[in-house]
C-alpha cells in the first residue's frame, strides 16, 4: 500500500510509492528530475551544480516546490531540449546510483526501483480515478491505459520517464519514445537529423513471426497475388522433402491453388550450383535435421514447384531462377483490397545457427507505401529483366 493513497494528484501519489518515500523529498525530486534552466543563467544546470540547484529550489527561486503537485509548473523556465523521455530515463538511472548520498537507508531493506513492489505501487498510482495532473486537470484515461500497458511489458524506469515527460511537457502528451531516443542519439553522435522513426514496420526475428502453415494458407486463400524471392523456398514448398522437422503437407500449396482460382504466383529462387547459391548455402542457410545437402535445397524446391505447375495447367504459377546474390527473401502478398497488402522480409544473416534467427520485418502498404513500393519494385525489376532472372525450364 502506498503512502498518500487518498491523494488524487499524480505527483503526490508518486512521492508515496515505496521507492520515492524512501529515497526522495520534493526538493530532491525536483532537483534531479525537472530540467530547470540554471537560476541567473541561460543554460541548464550542469551535473556539477546539483547542490546549487537544490539550494535554489529551497529558496523558492523556481517556484514553491510543495505547490507543484496541485499547481503544475505554470511559466517555470525549463530547458526545452531536455524535455524528452530519454532525458528523464537517464536522470532516473543517475539518481538510482547516487540516492544514498542523500538518504541513509539500509540497502537490504530498502525498495528497488525495478522490484515487483514498485511496479505494483506505480500501478496503484495510475489506477486512481479521477487522477489529476494539477488542479482541475484530469489525467486522461488513454494516458493511464498506455502507461499501465507499458508497465506490464516494460521497466519501471521507462514508464516513469514517459510519465515525467507527460507531467512536464507543455502539451502534456505522452512522448514518442523512439523518436525522442533517436533524436538524442543523433545529437550525441552527430548523425543526420533526417533519421526517421515514423517508418511503421514490424521488426523482430523470424522465430518471433513464424506461424502455422494453416494460418498462412487461410490468408493465401483470400489473396490475389503472391510474389516470392528467396534462396530455396524449402519452408513453403519442400520442407518435408529435406528435413526431419516436418511442418504440414507440401501438397497443401497445390491444393490451395485449386481452391483459390484468383491467386497467381510468381517465384524467383537461387539458381542451383551457381556461385552465389553455393556461397549462400555455406554461410547463410542453417536448418536443423536436414536430410540432404544445403546446396540441393533450391533444386529440390524447383522440382516440386515444376510438378505443381504441371498438375495445375492454367499458368497460375510461374517460376524463375537467378544467379545473382539474394540478400533477403521477399514474400509479397496482395489482396483485392490493397490496404491489406503486405511484405514479409527475411534478412539472410551470415553465420547463424538456425534460420529462425534471421532478422525479419513486415512492411504494410497502408502504413509505409514508399517502402512497400521499393521492395515490390525490386522483385518486379528482377522478374522482367533477363539479366537478373530466367525461367527455370531453361536450366
Amino acid at each position: 500500500m502506498i503512502k498518500n493513497e487518498d491523494s488524487a494528484y499524480i505527483l503526490t501519489r508518486l512521492f508515496g510509492t515505496g521507492y520515492f518515500s524512501y529515497y526522495s523529498k520534493p526538493v530532491i525530486f525536483a532537483a534531479y528530475f525537472l530540467p530547470f534552466i540554471a537560476f541567473g543563467k541561460s543554460r541548464p544546470y550542469l551535473d556539477s551544480e546539483i547542490e546549487e540547484k537544490i539550494h535554489n529550489l529551497k529558496e523558492n527561486k523556481h517556484g514553491i516546490v510543495n505547490n507543484y503537485a496541485q499547481q503544475g509548473f505554470g511559466n517555470q523556465a525549463f530547458h526545452e531540449p531536455d524535455i524528452n523521455a530519454e532525458y528523464f530515463y537517464q536522470r532516473l538511472c543517475t539518481y538510482d546510483e547516487v540516492k544514498l548520498t542523500y538518504f541513509n537507508v539500509r540497502e537490504n531493506v530498502s525498495p528497488d526501483i525495478e522490484s515487483p513492489y514498485m511496479k505494483e505501487d506505480l500501478r496503484i498510482v495510475l489506477q486512481k480515478n479521477p487522477l489529476f495532473l494539477k488542479r482541475n486537470v484530469k489525467v486522461p484515461a488513454s494516458v493511464k491505459k498506455e502507461l499501465l500497458t507499458d508497465l506490464e511489458h516494460g521497466t519501471v524506469k521507462a514508464v516513469l520517464a514517459k510519465l515525467l515527460y507527460y507531467i512536464v511537457s507543455e502539451e502534456h502528451k505522452l512522448p514518442n519514445v523512439n523518436s525522442d531516443t533517436l533524436d538524442s542519439l543523433s545529437r550525441k553522435l552527430g548523425l543526420s537529423p533526417c533519421l526517421n522513426t515514423d517508418l511503421n514496420v514490424v521488426l523482430g526475428f523470424r522465430k518471433d513471426f513464424d506461424e502455422e502453415k494453416s494460418d498462412l494458407y487461410q490468408r493465401l486463400g483470400r489473396a490475389e497475388e503472391v510474389r516470392i524471392l528467396c534462396l530455396d523456398g524449402i519452408s513453403l514448398f519442400s520442407e518435408t522433402a529435406v528435413s526431419m522437422q516436418e511442418n504440414g503437407d507440401d501438397k497443401e500449396f497445390e491444393k490451395l491453388l485449386t481452391e483459390n482460382r484468383k491467386l497467381s504466383v510468381e517465384i524467383i529462387l537461387s539458381k542451383p550450383g551457381c556461385r552465389a547459391n553455393v556461397d549462400a548455402c555455406n554461410y547463410q542457410v542453417n536448418m536443423p535435421h536436414l536430410k540432404r545437402p544445403k546446396v540441393e535445397l533450391s533444386e529440390t524446391s524447383i522440382h516440386i514447384i515444376t510438378d505443381m505447375m504441371n498438375a495445375i495447367p492454367d499458368n497460375k504459377i510461374a517460376l524463375k531462377v537467378t544467379d545473382k546474390s539474394v540478400p533477403y527473401s521477399l514474400f509479397i502478398l496482395k489482396f483485392e483490397d490493397s490496404n491489406m497488402d503486405y511484405i514479409k522480409l527475411d534478412l539472410y544473416s551470415p553465420f547463424i545457427s538456425d534460420n529462425s534467427e534471421r532478422p525479419c520485418m513486415y512492411v504494410f502498404r497502408k502504413m509505409t507505401p514508399d517502402l512497400f513500393r521499393h521492395f515490390e519494385g525490386v522483385f518486379n525489376e528482377m522478374w522482367k529483366d533477363d539479366k537478373y532472372s530466367f525461367f527455370a525450364e531453361n536450366l
